[in-house]
């Protein structure tokens, strides 16, 4: 009795583990969907952006996925954005304060780009699809993956673009002209890394049940 309970919990941290990773990397929103293109551009401008952003789909994430899971199979499946929406912007208020604290000076700059990610794709379509569908401890592994996932191609460009802006010479402009085509080359390079790997997974598996 005591090792089915053990099995059944390790099978549970097991599918928690994938949540994870598979929001990190194979299931990707940003790759995969193309969801929340925009926050992942106007957000890896400097490396200050990217870190902020980056905690603020945190704080964003894990409440508008957690009241998803807990209320989302309870209500009509139209309402299930609506409500991810409305969470999403009553956790901004506290979350803005967080990151105006933590980095103030990028707050200042970046606009309206802090109010708008309460509309983040990412977080909207894991909060209102997903997080309904799996077990609570799923739904915050995959909260977190996802975020986590975002944050991963934030710093990512981040650093791409530190790198072009360095090579440039002094009255030159070329990389600072084209930042979106930059992230764009960049983002379909990753997407057709991470779709490579995924294939290869699922021939290898598929070659194991034969």
């Amino acid at each position: 009795m005591k090792n089915n309970s053990r099995n059944q919990r390790r099978r549970i941290h097991k599918s928690w583990l994938r949540a994870f990773r598979d929001g990190i990397f194979f299931r990707n929103p940003v790759l995969t969907t193309g969801a929340g293109l925009y926050f992942v551009l106007a957000g890896s401008q400097t490396m200050s952006r990217a870190t902020a952003l980056s905690l603020l789909t945190v704080c964003l994430m894990l409440p508008a996925c957690a009241v998803g899971n807990l209320l989302g199979r309870r209500i009509a499946y139209w309402l299930r954005l609506p409500l991810a929406l409305l969470v999403s912007a009553l956790a901004a208020v506290p979350a803005q304060m967080l990151v105006q604290w933590a980095f103030p000076q990028t707050t200042v700059e970046w606009g309206f780009l802090g109010l708008l990610s309460i509309s983040n794709a990412v977080l909207l379509v894991r909060a209102s699809r997903y997080a309904p569908e799996k077990s609570f401890g799923a739904a915050i592994a995959d909260a977190l993956g996802c975020a986590a996932g975002f944050s991963l191609l934030l710093f990512i460009l981040a650093a791409v673009w530190s790198v072009l802006y360095g090579m440039e010479l002094p009255g030159q402009t070329s990389f600072s002209r084209a930042p979106v085509m930059v992230g764009l080359l960049v983002l379909a390079c990753l997407a057709a890394a991470v779709q490579y790997i995924q294939n290869r997974r699922e021939k290898r598996e598929r070659g194991r049940t034969l």
